[in-house]
């Protein structure tokens, strides 16, 4: 097991960066093994498949009648291809698709929240938070409960409901008479998800398997590059979220980020998500917010727990009883280690944290 600092964490930022759990399997180098201490150096591997698979690839897989899901936000996918009965993560093909249908809903609440904020300076932090958290939830390994996608679909539909409500008041033009990219169908800026019961999961499923990552390519004409790049953009965003999240749960100064969040969400329901080029200068776009998003989150972490230091930390097993922490959440550590402190707990880390 190792530890991470706050400041060590931020070295981990790219601009190409897709899948933030991922990290959590990226390693640490042993310095020495002749004692039973080790200091380790973090390093990133963090790698993404959505750019490497073919057009024919992918034509295979969505053709396939055994393709219950796709997923290919890691390195890990099947055969480095993509995951598509189960992930290896353990993601279900439920799961995926309540993951897909909720990311699909939210760049449509985005593309309000940024079209109000243009023109209207609309605020709304408790709408900013949900929009962040939600985007994270998306990420691998962070909320397998099924039960919980059909709450954030209704909580976002509801947002969007308000902010409709709001731009109709204020006189200004609907975003809905504007030109949409053909790829993103159904639309999630007209659609309308409010009427399907929270228990109703099956509807839910239906909807989720109109806006896979397989349909998007259908959509495109077998366009694998293109697809890629959207979900590149996709991961990066999810990454952001993440980081975000925890950013304003310890007291960062986030508004703008929230801003610029949204605004890239929404980058994907104009025209410019259709061409390569302009897709691929968002993906850099997204990790020049990650790397602010990053400082925020640093800058909130050494003014709570200090400036960090190279620690070194044990490797012999101590008896008794463990937690094991998996995850970047310096201020969940913090309070687990008072927790147990004195309680002959041991909690253990790895290179995340």
């Amino acid at each position: 097991m190792s530890s991470m600092t706050a400041s060590g964490m931020a070295t981990l930022v790219s601009s190409k960066k897709c899948d933030i759990s991922q990290q959590s399997r990226s390693s640490a180098h042993v310095v020495s093994r002749k004692t039973n201490v080790v200091r380790v150096h973090r390093r990133s591997s963090v790698k993404c498949t959505a750019t490497a698979t073919s057009n024919e690839k992918l034509e295979q897989i969505a053709n396939d009648p055994h393709t219950a899901m796709f997923c290919y936000q890691c390195e890990q996918t099947n055969d480095t291809v993509g995951c598509t009965t189960i992930g290896v993560c353990g993601k279900t093909a439920e799961t995926a698709a309540l993951q897909d249908l909720l990311k699909h809903s939210l760049k449509g609440l985005a593309a309000w929240a940024h079209h109000a904020r243009s023109e209207t300076a609309y605020d709304n932090p408790e709408m900013d938070t949900f929009i962040a958290n939600a985007m994270f939830s998306t990420l691998t390994n962070v909320n397998f409960d099924e039960s919980r996608f059909p709450e954030f679909i209704h909580e976002c539909q509801m947002y969007q409901e308000l902010l409709i409500a709001h731009l109709a008041e204020e006189g200004v033009p609907s975003l809905a008479d504007q030109e949409f990219p053909a790829y993103l169908s159904p639309n999630p800026v007209t659609w309308n998800l409010a009427a399907i019961d929270k228990n109703d999961l099956q509807a839910f499923l239906d909807h989720g398997h109109q806006v896979g990552i397989l349909q998007k390519f259908v959509h495109q004409k077998a366009n694998a590059t293109l697809t890629g790049l959207q979900e590149l953009h996709v991961y990066g965003l999810m990454g952001v979220a993440a980081y975000l999240a925890h950013a304003e749960r310890v007291g960062a100064d986030v508004k703008q980020l929230h801003a610029d969040l949204q605004k890239q969400m929404a980058f994907h329901c104009t025209m410019g998500a259709e061409q390569v080029d302009t897709v691929l200068a968002a993906c850099l776009e997204v990790g020049e917010l990650n790397v602010r998003v990053m400082a925020a989150l640093d800058a909130a972490h050494t003014s709570m727990l200090g400036i960090p230091t190279p620690t070194e930390v044990s490797r012999v097993p101590v008896e008794g009883k463990a937690i094991l922490v998996s995850g970047h959440d310096l201020d969940d550590m913090h309070a687990l280690l008072e927790q147990t402190a004195g309680k002959g707990v041991h909690v253990y880390s790895h290179g995340e944290l």
